[in-house]
């Protein structure tokens, strides 16, 4: 493994020791950006890591969620080693912190940016007319954060669709009548919102959702104090990342390879088993594949939630006779529509043909809550619902 340290020079990880050559060695050259700053590497340095980057983010704990803190905590750590095997990963998931205002989300995602590349790392808002500047920072950028994704903008869906699964990107070159420029994007990427608006299921399938809860207003001014100690103790978290890293790499000659099947992002639930068995064996290997089926589930619930064809859908079902009764899909549709207008709620389809696109699209995850029997009849959906979630 080799590792930029922002000055020209290389940190070259062989699982048995970390030396420090220059840019070029081996054939492996790393194009600088100006703007990030230097590291350097202390040997035995340990818990800094969790003190500074993983225990102040505030992950929501209960009864009512998928993950609770701990098993977030753990995916979490595991996404963060991923960073450093891009070449491994020719899909990558999207982190995204989902939690209300004042749970921490934006300073989350700057002491992570600032850990790796100093000071000037800063989160970005994206501007519904700036596509072009959204297409830049993710073709020019090794980790990218977008913070308050919480309006609607049409085209965004698509461009992370298209970061998440390494699809090229083309454009028209800016003051040229028919030249195309392309692009083939290998950032990884990280989101914060508190109402996103980025619900398509093919989205939502790459999504590592991390949810977070409002931080005591104590606590800000902590918050504030931590930037500055990511800052000042860079080299120490730097110094205890490639440990583990070095690890990894000396692990990676002694695991074999795995497909584990359970998830969208087969290339990160791949690199991650493995490196969750290299640190904990065959049992933590074991718990992360459970994690990433809690994850699957979370994701089902995130797409959802707030979904108003669910929201009707359980109103449909307080009628006791609509369970275990199949409809077809243009039966379905009128009667949503009339529950819809009988609690004063517009359902937003102006067709079958629409609301039956639509009911394909989340169909999985309608299973998960609804137990549906589906079947086609001369072209006709029917289902049928056997549980109310």
């Amino acid at each position: 493994m080799y590792v930029y340290n922002n000055n020209h020079q290389i940190y070259r990880l062989d699982g048995k020791s970390i030396d420090l050559v220059s840019n070029g060695t081996d054939g492996v050259l790393f194009l600088g950006n100006p703007a990030h700053e230097k590291f350097t590497y202390r040997e035995n340095v340990t818990g800094v890591f969790a003190e500074l980057i993983i225990q102040p983010i505030n992950f929501t704990a209960g009864d009512r969620v998928n993950l609770d803190s701990e098993e977030q905590i753990a995916i979490f750590q595991i996404w963060v080693f991923t960073l450093f095997f891009e070449s491994l990963q020719p899909t990558k998931p999207i982190q995204f912190f989902f939690g209300e205002k004042g749970s921490g989300k934006t300073t989350s995602q700057q002491i992570l940016g600032q850990w790796l590349f100093g000071s000037s790392f800063d989160v970005i808002t994206i501007q519904a007319d700036k596509e072009d500047s959204f297409v830049t920072a993710i073709t020019n950028n090794y980790f990218v954060a977008f913070d308050n994704l919480d309006s609607p903008v049409k085209w965004m869906q698509d461009r992370l669709a298209q970061v998440a699964t390494g699809q090229k990107i083309q454009m028209r070159q800016l003051y040229t009548t028919n030249t195309e420029v392309v692009y083939f994007p290998k950032c990884f990427v990280s989101l914060a919102a508190r109402e996103p608006k980025f619900k398509r299921d093919d989205v939502v399938d790459r999504l590592l959702l991390f949810r977070v809860n409002r931080i005591e207003d104590g606590d800000f001014i902590r918050l504030g104090i931590l930037r500055d100690q990511v800052l000042s103790r860079r080299d120490d978290l730097w110094s205890e990342m490639l440990d583990q890293l070095n690890l990894i790499v000396t692990g990676f000659r002694q695991v074999p390879d795995r497909s584990v099947g359970v998830f969208r992002m087969a290339d990160f639930a791949d690199l991650g088993w493995k490196i969750a068995k290299i640190i904990g064996g065959d049992k933590g290997a074991e718990i992360f594949i459970e994690l990433l089926g809690k994850m699957k589930q979370d994701q089902s619930d995130f797409l959802i939630e707030g979904n108003l064809v669910v929201e009707l859908i359980d109103l449909w079902l307080d009628d006791d006779d609509n369970f275990g009764r199949e409809v077809k899909t243009s039966v379905l549709y009128s009667e949503l529509k009339e529950v819809a207008e009988s609690n004063k709620i517009t359902l937003g389809f102006r067709s079958v043909s629409g609301f039956g696109m639509h009911l394909r699209q989340i169909l999985d995850d309608l299973r998960r809550h609804y137990g549906i029997e589906e079947r086609k009849i001369k072209r006709v959906w029917n289902y049928t619902f056997r549980v109310h979630r």
